[in-house]
């Protein structure tokens, strides 16, 4: 990969960073001012976001099975993936854990309830390495395509004995496709070309029909409750508009690109949102904790002088100014976070890297 094609992935994680943060925003801050499963930016946002950051981690890996053999690629990747979910683990659970085990003395089982969820927590992580050790072992362990491909389709059950296989199944098509894309994409350049500027068309088609029952996380990829053809219906929908979102941003920043090419000024824009990807991984884990764990009860307390959610009037500034501000403070902030943590030599413990 040359620095062109890195500089443009990085670009497209930074993207998807900032909207990952962004969904998150609008989620812990409403108060209860409006359903986030019902509003159209949240909706928008969740439509492909996770789906696309899966896509590139499986285009990014096929030059990891491109490098190192199966052993060194498996263990690695295993390393890489596990040493974030096991801290980051620890580390909200204490956060979240300890004022009130203090409160109630009862630090003698402090210990046992810091690993609690382990096999749960930062699912998106799993998704990716559970994705990663079948198609890793696919690809290495023979070199004909079509045992590689029916390998990992009865890769499928691999997943389904971790208990997070619900998800892992939802995304493990796109770290799929992003292998893929990788591996022909020398050979389907028409192809991608023909198929980016169509998901200019079909993105905006199918968002209007991306509803509350399509969130992963409310009707799963298997729900008992549903009828096999009603279940089928709404996973190739997820399925298909997480393709056409992913290829619709993804051929946002192509033509992003090209424009700055010719201005100074958004070139430099784009550098910042790049260095911004390469730190993906460690503000997705920093988020969750900072995030996602702390975020709604501090607004709370920031809010109680004014009675409340100050934007529940004016939900426009709330989705359009507000959140998106407090995105890129998170995404710059957690940013040089990450570059302080490797200044102080806890980077490699943290995230394996």
């Amino acid at each position: 990969m040359d620095n062109r094609e890195r500089k443009y992935w990085n670009i497209v994680k930074g993207f998807a960073v900032f909207l990952m943060l962004w969904g998150h925003c609008i989620q812990f801050c409403s108060m209860g001012s409006i359903s986030c499963f019902e509003d159209s930016v949240f909706r928008m946002i969740y439509s492909f976001h996770m789906p696309l950051f899966m896509l590139v981690s499986g285009y990014l890996f096929f030059g990891s099975c491109q490098r190192h053999e199966m052993k060194e690629l498996l263990v690695r990747r295993t390393q890489g993936m596990l040493q974030p979910i096991v801290f980051f683990t620890v580390f909200t659970n204490l956060m979240m854990l300890l004022p009130d085990y203090i409160l109630s003395d009862r630090l003698d089982v402090l210990f046992g309830a810091l690993f609690e969820g382990i096999s749960y927590s930062f699912w998106f992580l799993w998704a990716v390495l559970l994705a990663s050790l079948v198609v890793g072992f696919s690809v290495k362990v023979t070199e004909n395509s079509v045992l590689q491909i029916l390998l990992m389709v009865f890769g499928i059950f691999f997943i389904l004995l971790f208990p997070q296989w619900n998800e892992s199944l939802f995304m493990y098509p796109f770290f799929v496709g992003g292998f893929f894309l990788a591996r022909y994409r020398g050979k389907m350049q028409n192809l991608i070309y023909a198929l980016g500027w169509l998901s200019v068309i079909i993105f905006p088609l199918m968002l209007p029909f991306y509803d509350t029952k399509h969130f992963i996380y409310l009707t799963p990829v298997y729900a008992p409750a549903l009828e096999l053809g009603e279940s089928l219906k709404l996973n190739l929908f997820r399925w298909g508009i997480g393709f056409a979102g992913s290829a619709f941003l993804m051929q946002a920043v192509v033509l992003l690109i090209r424009f700055s090419e010719r201005m100074r000024f958004p070139e430099r824009l784009l550098d910042a949102i790049a260095v911004v990807g390469t730190h993906s991984l460690q503000i997705y884990c920093l988020a969750d904790v900072f995030l996602s764990g702390y975020l709604p009860h501090i607004y709370r307390k920031l809010m109680e002088p004014f009675g409340g959610n100050i934007f529940a009037e004016n939900m426009l500034v709330y989705k359009f100014v507000f959140t998106p501000l407090l995105a890129l403070v998170y995404a710059v902030g957690l940013y040089y976070v990450t570059l302080l943590l490797r200044k102080v030599k806890l980077h490699g413990l943290l995230f394996g890297r």
